[in-house]
Protein backbone atom coordinates (compact mmCIF):
# COMPACT_ATOMS: atom_id res chain seq x y z
CA UNK A 1 0.00 0.00 0.00
CA UNK A 2 1.17 3.08 -1.48
CA UNK A 3 -1.55 5.57 -1.70
CA UNK A 4 -3.10 7.54 1.69
CA UNK A 5 -6.07 6.86 3.41
CA UNK A 6 -8.44 8.58 5.29
CA UNK A 7 -10.27 6.94 8.55
CA UNK A 8 -12.70 8.64 11.26
CA UNK A 9 -12.71 7.37 14.60
CA UNK A 10 -13.58 8.46 18.27
CA UNK A 11 -12.98 6.68 21.72
CA UNK A 12 -15.00 6.66 25.17
CA UNK A 13 -12.34 7.04 27.65
CA UNK A 14 -12.06 6.94 31.88
CA UNK A 15 -14.62 3.87 31.80
CA UNK A 16 -14.08 2.29 35.14
CA UNK A 17 -11.04 4.92 35.60
CA UNK A 18 -8.62 2.53 33.89
CA UNK A 19 -9.63 1.88 30.12
CA UNK A 20 -10.70 3.34 26.52
CA UNK A 21 -12.33 2.18 23.73
CA UNK A 22 -11.60 3.24 20.34
CA UNK A 23 -13.63 2.86 17.23
CA UNK A 24 -12.27 3.75 14.28
CA UNK A 25 -13.93 3.54 10.56
CA UNK A 26 -12.00 3.37 7.04
CA UNK A 27 -13.30 5.61 4.68
CA UNK A 28 -11.39 4.99 1.30
CA UNK A 29 -9.74 1.76 -0.29
CA UNK A 30 -11.83 -0.75 1.64
CA UNK A 31 -11.52 -3.44 -1.24
CA UNK A 32 -7.76 -4.02 -0.63
CA UNK A 33 -6.59 -7.53 0.75
CA UNK A 34 -6.40 -7.75 4.32
CA UNK A 35 -7.78 -4.28 5.43
CA UNK A 36 -10.59 -3.61 7.82
CA UNK A 37 -13.46 -1.06 7.05
CA UNK A 38 -14.03 -0.91 10.96
CA UNK A 39 -11.87 -2.15 14.28
CA UNK A 40 -12.59 -1.23 17.74
CA UNK A 41 -9.53 -1.22 19.35
CA UNK A 42 -9.67 -1.17 23.98
CA UNK A 43 -6.48 -0.67 25.56
CA UNK A 44 -6.01 -0.11 29.29
CA UNK A 45 -4.03 2.59 31.24
CA UNK A 46 -2.59 2.24 35.15
CA UNK A 47 -1.42 5.77 36.82
CA UNK A 48 -0.36 6.73 39.90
Amino acid sequence: MNKGYYEVGFGIENIFKISRIDFTWRLTDTTAPNVYQFIVKPSFKLSF
